[in-house]
């Protein structure tokens, strides 16, 4: 089978027993040359490791990777950054690895974002109408991966009716469980302003008469929180 980007792995022969232990399912993100490639560890993402030939086997499945327009995302779909449409061997790309949640016009991972009719290329993790696995029907390299994301200190939920909630700590074979999306990163701007007589001026010289202060989510201004007040 050729190796390409997206190509799924399985650990047969680790060189790296603490962090990728054998029967870990990687995706391979860029393939150098003779069999070694860089590989993200499923479940986990971000850090690509580099894997040798001949310590992994080749898995077949149905990984689905392309721009965003070809993998027709739609709304809280996650997906994971494999290359830059005008660079693929640019593998240090502060992107490289990096999930992001689909919404209407863009994708998000709380510290970044492209637009959606960006031509670089993504894999699906997750599609918003997939019906997850609970922990018990996961293969013994799926739990894995989840083990080793909680033991990592990566935030995951789990599912319980149609609601995703932070685990207690305990895996139970009956729950589904995920790496938790990116939460929103929200901070608050504050503006000191005064009335010049001509209108509204932001304050840098003069004694400010009110302070304005709003909320921006993933850089946007909330508008729903704008608030002034006399100083």
């Amino acid at each position: 089978m050729t190796i390409t980007v997206g190509t799924k792995i399985k650990i047969t022969n680790t060189d790296y027993p603490s962090s990728v232990p054998n029967g870990s399912i990687m995706t391979v993100t860029n393939h150098i040359f003779d069999g070694t490639v860089y590989a993200t560890v499923d479940g986990v993402g971000g850090y690509a490791w580099c894997i040798r030939a001949g310590t992994y086997e080749v898995l077949e499945d149905d990984v689905q990777v392309g721009t965003l327009a070809e993998l027709d995302v739609k709304a809280g779909d996650v997906v994971e950054f494999v290359e830059w449409h005008d660079n693929p061997s640019d593998a240090g790309s502060f992107a490289y690895g990096k999930r992001y949640t689909v919404k209407d016009d863009k994708i998000d991972s709380g510290r970044g974002f492209f637009l959606i009719d960006t031509p670089n290329i993504f894999r699906i993790v997750s599609r918003a109408t997939d019906t997850p696995k609970t922990f018990g029907e996961l293969t013994d390299a799926e739990q894995a991966a989840l083990l080793l994301a909680h033991h990592r200190g990566i935030s995951l939920q789990m599912l319980i009716g149609d609601d995703w909630f932070d685990p207690d700590g305990i895996f139970s074979v009956n729950l589904a469980y995920r790496v938790a999306p990116p939460k929103p990163v929200v901070e608050t701007v504050t503006m000191r302003v005064f009335h010049s007589g001509n209108g509204w001026c932001s304050d840098h010289m003069s004694n400010p008469t009110h302070r304005i202060t709003f909320d921006t989510i993933d850089g946007v201004p909330d508008t729903g929180s704008i608030k002034m007040v006399e100083v």
